[in-house]
């Protein structure tokens, strides 16, 4: 993905990430501390403790890593 220089996959993925949300994520996002999250890691664990299960982020986890594109 060609990028801004200077702007990071991962800003771009927390700025664009609470206009995906909607009902019961989008008021769970804005219920939150202004600052708490600091990545996209802390944004998608917290999202996924807030509304998967184990199992469900379990798999998830797994289909991911099976789809990463080589050389990553």
């Amino acid at each position: 993905m060609a990028l801004t220089k200077g702007v990071t996959e991962e800003h771009l993925k927390m700025k664009v990430f609470p206009y995906t949300l909607k009902d019961k994520a989008k008021m769970w996002l804005s219920s939150l501390r202004p600052g708490l999250l600091t990545s996209w890691t802390e944004v998608q664990n917290k999202f996924l403790e807030k509304f998967f299960s184990t199992q469900k982020i379990d798999a998830l986890r797994d289909k991911n890593h099976a789809i990463q594109p080589i050389g990553r």
